[in-house]
């Protein structure tokens, strides 16, 4: 009796793992990865009591080379301005049993600055070990970064926005919201787990995800594009000529040009959809 139910259960194993693989893989050609959005939410931490500290760090642009961040939970915004001032803005949130508990733990944490010999600098909030009196901490950054200074903002379950930026940038993303609006000059991702909404974007594009939402609209400029694209186990949607190429079912590969063909657009996208439209 005992070895039969093993074998059943054996049985029963290799049947659920027979039906996963054809919903997941489909008979056949796969019909397309299923549509995902990250939907973030407060933490249940938000409806304790809190307190709140704000930093303000200011570096001339030409005392730097490039600026790094990475957060988690948070939000990180990247403003594009005129000036010649770096500026980082970060509000620390701790919220506690108390507000008392919250006051005392926010007293021990701060943003910390580490510049370099290059001229990179990095800003980041270092782990304080905490008591269970601690809900939790969320830092928030904003940044105003001069034209030609090169930024890489990393975000996990958090939120990174980008608006009128011109020079070079390095975004990675781990079940995060990425948007990006009227960006110029180069932008590289490396996401999973996230939607991206990149909307005006004038210049190169280089990306490595999974499991993520692209969406990519580009300004049709006189320079033109020129596109490599290839999805595994994916859906790919635009509205310019190319020349596709389905492998198995499976894998989708792309390539063509627009106008000039002189900036690259480099996509490697697995389970995932993909949106690229030029304007």
């Amino acid at each position: 009796m005992k070895v039969r139910r093993v074998t059943l259960a054996v049985l029963l194993l290799i049947t659920a793992v027979a039906v996963a693989d054809i919903w997941y893989l489909g008979v056949g050609a796969f019909s397309g990865p299923p549509h995902f959005e990250v939907k973030l939410q407060c933490k249940d931490s938000c409806d304790y009591p809190s307190s709140v500290k704000k930093q303000r760090f200011t570096v001339l642009s030409s005392d730097l080379t490039s600026i790094q961040i990475e957060n988690q939970y948070g939000e990180i915004t990247v403003r594009g301005t005129e000036g010649d001032e770096m500026t980082v803005v970060s509000t620390i949130t701790v919220y506690g049993d108390t507000e008392e508990d919250a006051e005392q733990y926010l007293e021990t944490v701060q943003v910390i600055e580490t510049k370099e010999d290059s001229g990179a600098a990095e800003y980041m909030l270092p782990n304080v070990p905490a008591g269970p009196e601690i809900r939790g901490v969320i830092v928030n950054y904003e940044v105003d970064l001069p034209k030609n200074l090169a930024a890489s903002v990393g975000s996990q379950y958090g939120t990174i926005r980008a608006d009128e930026v011109e020079g070079e940038m390095e975004i990675s993303a781990s079940f995060s919201d990425v948007m990006v609006h009227g960006f110029k000059g180069i932008l590289k991702a490396d996401t999973e787990f996230s939607t991206l909404d990149i909307q005006d974007l004038a210049g190169s594009f280089d990306l490595d995800d999974s499991y993520s939402t692209v969406k990519l609209d580009l300004v049709d400029v006189q320079e033109g594009y020129r596109f490599d694209l290839r999805l595994e186990y994916g859906s790919l949607h635009h509205n310019m000529p190319l020349e596709k190429k389905v492998d198995d079912g499976n894998v989708i590969r792309a390539a063509g040009k627009t106008q000039a063909g002189n900036f690259p657009i480099r996509i490697r996208s697995s389970f995932g959809t993909v949106h690229v439209h030029v304007k």
